[in-house]
């Protein structure tokens, strides 16, 4: 949900029966390229901050709003980004109990983890030891590398940005 990892709540994950050990179920996601405010169409500027907190639950109100407002697509609904309750996510964000258990999980997480202060240190590190990687890239492929700095910095601050702004969004809801 801090990611608006919008494509896994309908489908990119995989899932595994521990039969011989814990017999516990568990999912692993993968395919994460659509997070963080991307999505087929988005904006340069990667700033879609407010996807509900009610995405990719069944019985979803605001998804249903969202299917009738924007017709209907390859997936149910007319956005590209839009996704019906996936085979997990739908039963298990409509109990209400898990549902209460997950409300609280992500507002700790919010205050704790998904902070500038905690993931800024990070992503900026991050920047400053790929940054001369990206010369030589540029350079190997025949681009200006002062082109392609200028684009990376502007894609670390978008990061910085959807983490601010996406925490904030998801604060707020939680409020209501």
């Amino acid at each position: 949900m801090c990611i608006s990892n919008w494509d896994g709540f309908f489908n990119n994950d995989f899932t595994y029966h521990d039969v011989n050990g814990t017999k516990k179920w568990e999912m692993y996601p993968w395919d994460e390229d659509k997070t963080l405010g991307d999505y087929d169409g988005a904006s340069q500027r990667y700033d879609w901050y407010a996807m509900p907190l009610t995405f990719g639950m069944g019985g979803d109100r605001l998804a249903q709003g969202f299917s009738r407002l924007f017709g209907s697509g390859p997936f149910g609904g007319g956005t590209s980004w839009w996704r019906p309750p996936g085979h997990f996510s739908g039963p298990l964000l409509a109990n209400p109990e898990f549902r209460k258990r997950f409300l609280a999980r992500l507002r700790e997480i919010c205050t704790t983890i998904f902070t500038e202060e905690k993931l800024g240190p990070v992503i900026r590190e991050l920047e400053q030891r790929l940054a001369p990687e990206i010369q030589v890239g540029a350079q190997a492929t025949g681009e200006n590398p002062q082109e392609s700095l200028t684009r990376f910095q502007r894609h670390i601050q978008s990061f910085l940005g959807q983490i601010e702004n996406r925490r904030k969004f998801i604060l707020a809801e939680l409020e209501k």
